[in-house]
């Protein structure tokens, strides 16, 4: 062992770092994925692991070092043109230089972080997802969705307590309408990584109750527009398009719309332009009915009196009738009496010379027959004033008949038999499937009207 040189292990470390620094003296750029951001929240300094994939799998990986102040400065500026601090998973174009520390080994001192390459990034991330969800098909699903007419029963996804929960809630509850709304929170972190699983559990915990709500409403305000890139996540976009029931989105932004907001049925900057939205919609139901209620009102009235005025023409026409039938018959029994006493008289004058001689045979069968007839006449008079008299009556009692049924059909005489009439906005109620929980209704009775509220 004489003749073998035998080095320190200083000194083989001396000649490594001497090495790298001949061969690398100057800074250069590197893209790689921070795996791990790595941040002491003690020192402030941060020693992210950056990695370089293929095919999902590491092929390369190496340490890295970010002080403090450069940490600092970095994360600021990544604030101001993302939007998004420094974080682990996020690809990064970084301004390196290579260090061997004979106590640390090799790692890479990041100098700078290039906060365009990022974003551009999460760009292509967002067209991705957007690309993806329209290749399946499934891009505008939620937006095809049938919307209830009205949206009253709210599933709210949020962060309860924040600014824009109070302030959604305000619109909503005091709407100078007196609109009724019904909501439930499902409380979920809306920002950052986190939000993702946060949202997307509260999304199945909602779709097994979806009986039970008209729409979910997912809203974030406050906080400035730090950690949103999570509403460009592929599987929370997919969830939100997928949802059997309308999402409107109001997650506070005032910058291009993330993909949750390009799938969902309906979306606002502010969480108070979705509970407008609501309100204005209630708006737009309620008018036409408002207006077909007066019009009702306004012609009800209208409708009687004419009804009315018809029904007393019929029963004008049918007493006229029932006279003119009458009249009909009386002359024409007096048309027969006076044809069968001419017929008489001419017979009997004819008779006269041919039969002079059997004058009285004649006069006593002529006084007979005449007897006869008269009792025949008098017995069909008798009959045609009966059944004048008979078809009077019964002419008269379908008047009267009518003239009843005319008056029973005025709602205000079923009102003064006991009977009510119910309404609601929408009319006379005629089933209990009319009639929706929460809703007040009319009752009328003949001496008055009372309200009340469905349980």
């Amino acid at each position: 062992m004489s003749d073998v040189k035998i080095f320190s292990l200083k000194q083989v470390t001396g000649i490594i770092q001497s090495k790298i620094e001949l061969q690398f003296p100057s800074s250069f750029w590197v893209r790689a994925e921070i795996n791990r951001l790595g941040h002491n929240p003690h020192s402030q300094h941060a020693y992210p692991e950056l990695v370089e994939k293929e095919n999902g799998r590491i092929v390369a990986q190496m340490g890295a070092t970010l002080f403090a102040r450069t940490f600092q400065a970095i994360n600021a500026n990544f604030l101001k043109v993302l939007n998004e601090p420094l974080k682990d998973g996020i690809n990064a174009l970084l301004h390196v230089k290579i260090q061997y520390s004979p106590l640390y080994g090799l790692s890479l001192n990041v100098i700078d972080i290039d906060p365009t390459y990022t974003l551009g990034e999460l760009e292509r991330e967002r067209l991705e997802t957007i690309k993806k969800l329209k290749s399946e098909g499934i891009f505008d699903t939620n937006k095809k969705l049938k919307q209830p007419l009205v949206i009253q029963r709210l599933a709210i996804i949020s962060g309860e307590g924040t600014q824009g929960f109070s302030d959604f809630i305000s619109v909503l509850k005091n709407n100078e309408f007196g609109y009724a709304f019904y909501s439930h929170v499902f409380s979920a972190v809306m920002q950052g990584d986190a939000a993702i699983e946060s949202i997307q559990k509260q999304l199945r915990r909602i779709e097994r109750v979806q009986k039970h709500f008209d729409a979910v409403i997912i809203i974030r305000g406050g906080g400035g527009n730090v950690g949103m890139t999570c509403y460009n996540n592929y599987h929370l976009s997919r969830s939100i398009a997928l949802f059997p029931l309308p999402v409107f989105t109001g997650i506070g932004h005032s910058t291009n719309e993330f993909v949750a907001d390009l799938v969902a049925a309906k979306t606002s900057i502010t969480p108070t332009g979705i509970a407008t939205y609501l309100v204005d919609r209630m708006r737009e139901i309620e008018i036409p009915l408002l207006n077909a209620k007066e019009i009702i009102l306004r012609e009800i009235p209208e409708r009687l009196r004419s009804e009315r005025q018809i029904w007393e023409e019929y029963a004008f026409e049918l007493r006229s009738l029932a006279r003119l039938e009458m009249n009909r018959n009386r002359e024409f029994q007096d048309r027969l009496a006076q044809k069968m006493i001419f017929k008489t008289n001419k017979s009997l004058s004819k008779e006269h010379v041919y039969q002079e001689n059997l004058l009285n045979t004649i006069t006593n069968a002529s006084k007979n027959l005449l007897r006869t007839e008269k009792q025949t006449l008098k017995m069909n008079t008798d009959q045609l004033v009966r059944g004048s008299k008979q078809l009077y009556n019964i002419q008269l009692q379908r008047i009267e008949s009518l003239s009843e049924t005319v008056r029973l059909l005025n709602p205000i005489e079923l009102l003064k038999r006991g009977y009510s009439i119910t309404t609601n906005e929408r009319g006379i109620l005629k089933s209990v499937k009319d009639i929706k929980s929460g809703e007040e209704i009319i009752t009328q009775f003949q001496d008055g009207s009372i309200k009340s509220t469905v349980n």
